[in-house]
């Protein structure tokens, strides 16, 4: 046998076992087992995997799912409403995790907070000027979008316009 012979069957003989084990990796991934349909997430039917209530397969540019199914849990839109209708200032954005929006609530609701400081020690005090008159200005202003933001809010909940912080639709 000529040396290119053996050089050429042992190169087959290695992209052999390769594509070999590529092949199992896939049929790994591809029949349904415990390893990637978790329990409590989604239930082997043949080879699919059948996700659980509130349970989704993902693979997007925020989450990647590894070959495992069911890796997304969903968030309520009834519990972000709940906690947006309760606690005012960005609660239910945070649960949803769409934190740009909730930290914007909350600063909003800090601004509120201590314009309404400042007016109680400006009247208490008995001092009136332009600055009592602005601060008082700021309080309506914060009172005035914090009303349009709620609202805003809790009918996007209550009608599911609202995604979660990666972009899936909330259940």
């Amino acid at each position: 046998m000529s040396k290119y012979y053996k050089q050429k069957n042992t190169f087959q003989k290695f992209l052999f076992i390769i594509l070999i084990t590529l092949s199992l990796i896939k049929s790994a991934y591809s029949t349904c087992n415990s390893v990637n349909c978790p329990p409590l997430r989604g239930v082997c039917n043949g080879n699919l995997c059948v996700c659980e209530e509130n349970y989704i397969t993902v693979n997007n540019k925020f989450i990647e799912n590894n070959g495992v199914f069911c890796n997304y849990h969903l968030k309520s839109r009834f519990i972000a409403f709940l906690l947006e209708f309760f606690f005012p200032f960005g609660v239910g954005h945070f649960y949803s995790g769409k934190t740009i929006l909730a930290v914007v609530k909350l600063s909003l609701f800090v601004l509120l907070i201590c314009t309404c400081c400042a007016v109680l020690c400006c009247v208490s005090a008995k001092v009136t000027n332009a600055c009592t008159v602005f601060i008082c200005v700021v309080v309506v202003l914060c009172i005035i979008a914090m009303v349009i933001m709620e609202i805003f809010d809790l009918v996007c909940y209550a009608l599911g316009v609202y995604n979660d912080g990666n972009g899936i639709e909330m259940s």
